[in-house]
């Protein structure tokens, strides 16, 4: 066969897709500086249920301002988006340092400003992803979404190693002002973007309760859902949990991220070529079994084998997801479609983190993470007993 005649792969490394990618690291290496959040609410004199308050805001916020904020992404536009997302996280990120003193004393000032962080990142979550989801070939969305996701793993795994070794340094204000900074960066590096997708005056564009209601979408918000539930274990007490055994959570989140990087870069293909259906479940089923093995751990070595198998399970769960989310949606209305999953998980992480609080002050950190491997194989079971309805798609216009 002449090679004229191979097909070759539509281009998926372009230049704005690294640099959007580039960004959204640096957002997020900002925003997990806030996965150790809950060290600063213990060093100040909180405790569990003040820690499952103060992570689980964020998220609610989020999950509140999702119809607004997916609306606004598909009117106003990817970048604009994104740009305010990037700087909902970083201000409220730099007004912390001013209120340090004991959390009976700033607890609802804490509570206002992680509000407002939950805000930006609702932002910033859909606006990247609808942003990468217009720019990437259709027939490599999987691929192009988990390659993508690839960066703020990264960030998940730095941001907390930084920040902890911010507080042992220089303490808790150097980091408060370090993960603003990171924010600005970010948006000056999408700077020179250009906009993927234009919304044109008179264009016809579902609401978000309309997609909301579409028969895979509210399937697939619940099992980001479950999913976004037993995850809250992830961010809110993996690292007060490593403390209370002696040692730092940055192992935890770094062998996570690796194995979540190493997992999307072999997996990502694989993926688009066996399909949604048969990858999610079995990521979720991993997810849970890496919360179970959290029960187990009394070494680094624990820890670490913990979240490595914590971050093979999470690597395919929200691409392929994501991929399910957007096929049965027209381009102007993939911001809402990206809002109803992405609030989905954070439903669940909001209402896990509150969940979990309370559970883990009555029964400890065993009944914690053993509530969120169930949450994962519970999401795991639903997908399995649902899977016809993501083979037949009905498609929404408008």
């Amino acid at each position: 066969m002449d090679s004229a005649d191979v097909p070759t792969k539509p281009p998926l490394y372009t230049k704005g897709y690294l640099l959007l990618a580039f960004s959204n690291m640096l957002m997020t290496t900002g925003y997990s500086f806030f996965l150790v959040f809950s060290l600063f609410v213990l060093h100040i004199g909180g405790n569990k249920s003040d820690i499952g308050i103060l992570i689980g805001v964020t998220p609610l916020a989020a999950v509140l301002s999702r119809p607004l904020v997916s609306t606004r992404v598909d009117r106003v536009g990817r970048k604009k988006g994104y740009i305010l997302g990037c700087m909902t996280i970083g201000v409220p990120s730099l007004a912390f340092q001013f209120f340090m003193q004991d959390i009976g004393s700033v607890f609802f000032i804490h509570l206002f400003l992680r509000f407002l962080q939950g805000i930006g990142f609702a932002f910033g979550i859909v606006a990247s992803l609808t942003y990468v989801s217009d720019m990437v070939p259709k027939e490599r969305i999987i691929e192009g979404l988990g390659m993508f996701g690839i960066t703020p793993l990264i960030g998940m795994a730095v941001g907390p190693m930084m920040a902890e070794w911010l507080i042992l340094t220089m303490g808790y204000r150097f980091m408060f002002i370090t993960a603003a900074m990171l924010c600005v960066a970010a948006v000056v590096s999408v700077l020179p973007l250009k906009e993927a997708y234009n919304f044109q005056s008179g264009q016809r564009q579902a609401g978000f309760f309309r997609v909301l209601r579409h028969p895979v979408l509210i399937r697939v918000a619940m099992i980001a859902l479950a999913f976004g539930f037993g995850f809250s274990a992830h961010g809110s007490f993996v690292a007060p949990y490593a403390q209370s055994k002696g040692m730092l959570a940055s192992l935890y989140f770094i062998a996570y991220a690796v194995a979540a990087i190493i997992t999307r870069l072999i997996g990502g293909r694989m993926a688009d070529r066996f399909g949604e259906a048969r990858i999610v479940p079995l990521s979720l089923g991993i997810t849970g079994a890496g919360f179970i093995l959290q029960l187990m751990v009394d070494s680094y070595t624990g820890l670490f084998v913990s979240g490595f198998v914590t971050g093979i399970g999470h690597a395919m769960v929200m691409p392929c997801l994501l991929s399910l989310a957007i096929k049965p949606v027209s381009p102007q209305n993939r911001g809402k479609a990206n809002g109803v999953l992405t609030g989905g998980m954070d439903m669940g992480i909001f209402s896990g983190s509150f969940a979990m609080g309370f559970i883990g002050e009555y029964l400890g950190y065993t009944a914690i993470f053993f509530s969120a491997g169930l949450s994962m194989f519970t999401g795991m079971v639903a997908f399995v007993l649902w899977r016809k309805h993501f083979s037949r798609i009905p498609y929404l216009e408008a």
